[in-house]
């Protein structure tokens, strides 16, 4: 088993570890999928070029549920929905996103 293989499929079991949620993702195309998210809240981001730092919330989504993430996709997670604003980064296994909401 190569490293990646090991790294993909432990994924899942890796982020309920750290805590994750059950969800609902939904694209912007209506199609819905159950999966599980971690949630960071008030994450020091860099902006303006690094200028100034501003909270923002993060989520972490697997990639193989969710398949390709686009702004303006969604996540309900109970009552609370938040819509994905910026793609941090997508290494085919978990998309870190900013959101809103």
């Amino acid at each position: 088993m190569s490293f990646n293989s090991l790294i993909q499929s432990s994924a899942r079991q890796q982020m309920t570890l750290l805590g994750a949620v059950d969800c609902k993702f939904v694209s912007q195309s209506a199609t819905s999928v159950d999966t599980i998210v971690v949630i960071d809240r008030d994450v020091d981001a860099l902006v303006d070029n690094g200028i100034r730092v501003e909270k923002r919330t993060v989520l972490n989504l697997l990639r193989e549920d969710t398949g390709k993430v686009r702004k303006g996709d969604s996540v309900l997670v109970g009552d609370e929905r938040f819509s994905i604003n910026d793609i941090v980064s997508d290494d085919g296994i978990v998309v870190e996103v900013y959101v809103r909401g």
